[in-house]
């Protein structure tokens, strides 16, 4: 029993990377429109009007886009940062592969998008 209490304990360890362990698992993002009434949609769907937030999955990437009558619509993609807690793995590079695999060797960055539209007045 306890040989494997410990080869339980050691694959944790090996199998786990540091960003996995210690980061968290999503970024939160912040969408703002000039506008109130401005519909803000999140990879296609509708998130609500004018300032919106968003959890977004570790090491993935969204299409935001905005949208109001009379204006024409504003399309952009999330971008991506590498997290600094990754370079810790640089002494465990089993860890860097997990965290590689898993996408937590990157953030939403930045976290925060002003998506102007370009309205006839």
């Amino acid at each position: 029993m306890k040989k494997l209490l410990i080869t339980a304990a050691a694959s944790l360890l090996l199998l786990n990377g540091c960003a996995t362990v210690f980061g968290p698992s999503q970024d939160t993002i912040t969408v703002s429109t000039q506008d109130n009434d401005t519909k803000v949609f999140v990879d296609g769907l509708y998130m609500g009007n004018g300032t919106v937030t968003y959890p977004v999955p570790r090491g993935k990437s969204v299409t935001l886009s905005a949208e109001k009558k009379g204006c024409s619509p504003r399309v952009l993609q999330t971008g991506k940062s590498v997290v600094g807690l990754t370079f810790i793995n640089i002494l465990f590079w089993p860890g860097f592969i997990v965290d590689a695999a898993t996408g937590s060797i990157m953030k939403a960055d930045p976290v925060f998008y002003n998506l102007r539209l370009n309205c006839d007045s």
